[in-house]
């Protein structure tokens, strides 16, 4: 009875330390694509806002100094 016990007492243990672990990679996968994403998007963002400044002031340029 007590190796039974002894062998329940792993097997719950173990089980639990392979939830713990999988639940730590899960969320951490999960924050490295967030910040991933975030990264992606920051950076689409400013290269959009960087072509869109450059493009108001080239046309104002073009405006201003006819060629």
């Amino acid at each position: 009875k007590t190796l039974y016990y002894h062998a329940t007492l792993y097997n719950c243990a173990t089980l639990y330390n392979r939830a713990f672990l999988y639940n730590h990679v899960i969320l951490y996968n999960r924050a490295i694509l967030y910040n991933r994403a975030t990264l992606y998007i920051t950076a689409q963002l400013y290269k959009t806002a960087q072509l869109y400044i450059t493009e108001q002031i080239y046309t104002i340029t073009q405006f201003y100094n006819p060629i």
